[in-house]
């Protein structure tokens, strides 16, 4: 569970960086 977690959390961050990036 825990290692799903975060990997959820890293992909959430990582798409949220992307859709930041795509923006600036």
């Amino acid at each position: 569970m825990g290692k799903e977690e975060s990997l959820d959390e890293l992909l959430e961050h990582t798409r949220v960086k992307n859709v930041s990036f795509r923006l600036a």
